[in-house]
């Protein structure tokens, strides 16, 4: 276990140290791609919380054959704006093939490769759309 433990925290050293020149930027969110999916939601936690924009939700993907699995993370002062990042993926991956859901903060899915495009340009409308519920 500890040898695991081991792999896992350099890996996501690894991908952190890298994570400003591998963000993309997006209207209301910021997004970058993992080769290890069994860190993206922890790389998701620690980025929003320290290295990158806290103003934006991070979205962390990852690819396989012929889908595209993601976490994403946002923080408190965005749920409080109104983000609800459990209910943008449950519609948006079910729109594109998948699943996804979790909580207002932090949530999960995954969609069909082919629609990852159409993917980012619904979820920067859905977000920007929940964020402006409480702009003032």
């Amino acid at each position: 276990a500890k040898n695991y433990t081991n792999v896992l925290l350099n890996d996501l050293i690894k991908l952190l140290r890298n994570i400003n020149e591998t963000i993309n930027v997006e209207n209301s969110f910021q997004y970058f791609f993992t080769d290890d999916s069994k860190i993206k939601g922890l790389a998701c936690g620690f980025s929003i919380d320290w290295y990158l924009n806290p103003k934006k939700p991070v979205f962390a993907f990852y690819k396989d054959d012929d889908l595209i699995h993601l976490s994403a993370r946002g923080n408190l002062a965005l749920v409080k704006k109104g983000l609800n990042l459990s209910l943008c993926l449950n519609k948006v991956c079910k729109k594109f093939g998948g699943s996804g859901g979790g909580h207002a903060i932090a949530a999960g899915g995954r969609l069909k490769k082919k629609y990852f495009e159409e993917f980012l340009i619904n979820v920067d409308n859905i977000v920007l759309s929940q964020l402006s519920k409480f702009s003032y």
